[in-house]
């Protein structure tokens, strides 16, 4: 592609720079964490099914052999949004390469991307999704993605 081709067929929007507008916050915040719960319940179900699985700070969830060979590493968010999605990839991605053997990166997610489903696919990312059922994270996906 020649250069003149490429311009014809890309834009460029500056994105915004400065000084935002001032606010203020009255009221209370209050902030609910789900996180524990999740890797919690993750852990619990992986080691019913007879795993090895650990964390550290550095990764959220693993399984590993019985020599401590890292063979799965999950990621969990707790929202959708594009910044979650992205930081839940690039940890994976990351944490993975950093091993000497190619371990499985599982993204486990409250719900499918649909959108990013095939692209997670292509970049080797499995997908585990959740719903609350009584309180507690319940797993849809989770044997396709330590199996397959």
């Amino acid at each position: 592609m020649s250069p003149k081709e490429a311009t014809r067929s890309t834009t460029f929007t500056p994105e915004f720079s400065g000084q935002r507008q001032s606010y203020e916050i009255v009221g209370t915040i209050e902030s609910q964490s789900d996180h524990g719960l999740v890797i919690t319940a993750l852990y619990e179900v992986l080691k019913a099914r007879g795993f090895n699985a650990g964390n550290d700070r550095h990764r959220d969830l693993f399984l590993a052999t019985r020599d401590g060979t890292i063979t799965h590493l999950f990621e969990a968010k707790t929202e959708l949004s594009t910044t979650s999605l992205y930081e839940g990839v690039g940890q994976l991605m990351l944490l993975g390469a950093l091993r000497p053997t190619k371990p499985k990166r599982i993204l486990v997610l409250p719900r499918r991307p649909v959108a990013l489903r095939a692209t997670l696919k292509r970049i080797g990312i499995r997908l585990v999704t959740y719903e609350w059922t009584d309180s507690k994270p319940m797993f849809h996906g989770l044997d396709e993605a330590v199996e397959g």
